[in-house]
């Protein structure tokens, strides 16, 4: 890994941190306050695993096949490969940005494995992360495979 995506991935981390336990404690989007809250380090893993994505993208102008693909993308943190492979984070694989342009803040990327039956965090296209409940779940565009 260069040392440019070291400070990219150090960097995307701290923020995750603080945005986490900073934004997340009042009443949540969306109002209404009713749906279930991230754990503030499921969501710094999302944002790590997009960063990760987004490296392997930009080097081999595709997505991941699977989470041995993405393994050396993700750092020295092996609970993030470890949560991938067991089924923790769910990961849209074979997902290419350019076939997935122009939707990039509305498409999920990834989410904790809950997310489709009691909501929590989801990772988008964009890097970008919020709470979902199960319904906007159902609603929500996945990244498409690539064909």
């Amino acid at each position: 890994m260069s040392r440019v995506s070291i400070v990219v991935l150090g960097v995307a981390t701290l923020l995750a941190s603080f945005t986490a336990s900073g934004c997340r404690k009042g009443g949540g989007e969306g109002g209404g306050g009713g749906g279930a809250r991230s754990d503030p380090a499921a969501v710094n893993d999302l944002k790590q695993i997009g960063l990760a994505y987004h490296n392997y993208n930009d080097k081999f102008r595709k997505g991941p096949s699977n989470a041995e693909a993405l393994r050396d993308f993700l750092g020295e943190n092996p609970s993030l490969y470890q949560g991938l492979k067991d089924g923790r984070y769910v990961l849209m694989w074979n997902t290419s940005l350019k076939d997935n342009f122009g939707a990039s803040t509305e498409t999920v990327l990834a989410y904790q494995k809950d997310v489709p039956t009691q909501g929590g965090p989801v990772l988008f296209m964009d890097g970008s992360t919020r709470d979902m409940t199960p319904d906007e779940f159902k609603s929500a565009k996945l990244a498409k495979a690539k064909s």
